[in-house]
């Protein structure tokens, strides 16, 4: 492999986790949302973990909808008091 080819590989790699960190984490949300009816994951870690999700839910409808549509996919109700 070439030092170009090395590069083009590691810049690849670079964009697909910059991409995908944060895919996986939105993608988390409706499991997760699961593990807390399930009470094997407490409301207080939820809330801290999904915080940077549950809070622009709040001022926005359309990802709160979204949130909850997701949750209800994986069999779970999850409620975001508006502010």
């Amino acid at each position: 492999m070439s030092k170009a080819q090395g590069g083009r590989s590691a810049l690849a790699i670079s964009a697909a986790v910059v991409i995908l960190i944060p895919l996986l984490y939105v993608l988390s949300f409706g499991p997760a949302a699961g593990l807390l009816r399930a009470k094997l994951l407490s409301h207080g870690v939820f809330s801290v973990i999904y915080y940077p999700l549950i809070e622009p839910a709040r001022y926005s409808d359309s990802l709160n909808d979204a949130l909850v549509w997701y949750a209800k996919v994986f069999g779970t109700s999850v409620t975001i008091h508006k502010k």
